[in-house]
């Protein structure tokens, strides 16, 4: 990468979009430090949240996280401890009242439960629960 000589160019060299290009790296989008480069269509590029909840038996656990801009839903993938059966249900809460779904799943299989949120660009609460008295856990992916 070439640096930018001020001393020897002119005011509509400087603004060039090549020379732009030069100097602060090429693409579009956002990239990481002052002089990366990216690409993309000005998005942001950051991987989402996610984590995962586990329970010990049919109680309901939950967290909390900051949802980033455009995302829209959380995609819960859970899985019970014993029961041959289970019923998950997953919740999101970001402004007013609970977004809940629920899902029958199987023994040794992963039941995905996507759950939308009311509002991105701000802190959204999760909760999980399943009928298996042996608890269960589900991994949790904001989208």
């Amino acid at each position: 990468m070439k640096k930018l000589n001020l001393e020897e160019k002119n005011v509509s060299e400087i603004l060039d979009e090549s020379a732009l290009a030069d100097n602060f790296g090429s693409g579009s989008g956002s990239g990481s430090g002052s002089k990366g480069s990216g690409s993309g269509s000005g998005s942001h590029s950051a991987p989402k949240p996610s984590g995962t909840l586990q329970s010990n038996g049919q109680e309901e656990v939950g967290t909390s996280f900051f949802a980033p801009y455009g995302t829209s839903m959380v995609r819960f993938s859970c899985i019970a401890n014993a029961a041959p059966t289970p019923v998950f249900t997953c919740q999101t809460k970001a402004l007013g009242g609970w977004n809940s779904k629920t899902g029958l799943g199987h023994l040794g299989g992963v039941t995905v439960i996507d759950v939308p949120i009311d509002a991105s660009n701000y802190n959204v609460s999760i909760k999980f629960q399943t009928t298996d008295s042996n608890g269960g856990k589900c991994s949790w992916q904001a989208i």
